[in-house]
């Protein structure tokens, strides 16, 4: 009796080792957003077409009528690995900046780009600030990034202090506003050598909460909870990661769908230099 039941047991264990094991294989294999993007990878050609791309203003996704495009760039379409992971150095915000994840993550990429700036000198002369219920967090950065209870801003703030900062140093490169940009984009673009600044969330197991807040004009905002900017700089499909330079924890690997979720969330929020 002692030999059954011992037997069976460990065909258990086999079982549910075998269980696992596929489930994996599943979530990893044959996810849908992965896949899409190992099948395309090849094949897919991503227009930037301009600097001010729509932002989301409003709960209901509604967005601003476009700006009509005045530069356009082409990303070559030969790309064909499946992971790439580009040689950038992070900066860390804190404990200058407890608020400044989005002035850092700039910085972070003109320093790669070749620009050895400090992230307190872009705040201070190339970030737009506005005291809170004052202006747009698509016009400002709302608050001081010195102060740990500020807010923050969103992605078209960023492309303006970039391109200031890259026409004061007579730079042939432009800061282009790439939200609505899905990952299979991003991925894209980090194939061809361009880091990508993205919003996302703090708690990246957690749901973003998105609330009003009127301004002192009469208009509404919104405000996303646990709102943070990092870097991604590289994407391995295989194993269903991203690599992220995050002004607060350093060069971190964080799961694809997981990141994708809170990125989606955050209305697929990102700028690019070229």
């Amino acid at each position: 009796m002692k030999k059954k039941k011992k037997k069976k047991k460990h065909n258990s264990i086999l079982i549910l080792s075998l269980l696992i094991l596929v489930s994996v294989y599943i979530c990893y294999a044959y996810n849908p957003i992965i896949a899409h993007i190992k099948n395309n990878i090849d094949s897919v050609s991503v227009t930037i077409t301009d600097t001010n791309l729509p932002v989301v203003t409003s709960l209901d996704n509604t967005i601003q009528d476009p700006i009509v495009p005045d530069s356009s760039i082409q990303i070559a379409s030969n790309v064909d690995t499946q992971s790439i992971l580009l040689p950038v150095s992070n900066i860390l915000q804190l404990p200058e900046l407890p608020t400044g994840c989005e002035i850092t993550s700039l910085t972070i990429v003109l320093n790669f780009l070749g620009y050895y700036v400090d992230k307190e000198d872009m705040a201070i002369d190339y970030l737009e600030k506005s005291a809170p219920f004052e202006g747009s967090f698509n016009d400002y950065f709302i608050g001081s990034p010195w102060d740990e209870y500020a807010w923050g801003c969103y992605a078209p703030v960023i492309t303006k202090s970039a391109n200031n900062f890259l026409n004061d140093h007579n730079s042939k490169l432009t800061a282009y506003n790439i939200t609505g940009y899905s990952m299979e984009e991003l991925c894209i673009l980090l194939a061809s050598g361009s880091p990508v600044i993205v919003w996302t969330s703090q708690a990246l197991d957690v749901e973003t909460i998105v609330t009003p807040i009127i301004l002192e004009n009469g208009t509404t905002d919104y405000w996303y909870s646990n709102e943070h900017c990092v870097v991604i700089i590289g994407y391995d499909l295989q194993k269903g990661t991203l690599t992220v330079c995050d002004p607060l924890e350093g060069i971190v690997e964080r799961d694809f769908n997981t990141f994708n979720s809170r990125y989606e969330e955050f209305q697929q929020m990102g700028v690019v230099i070229k």
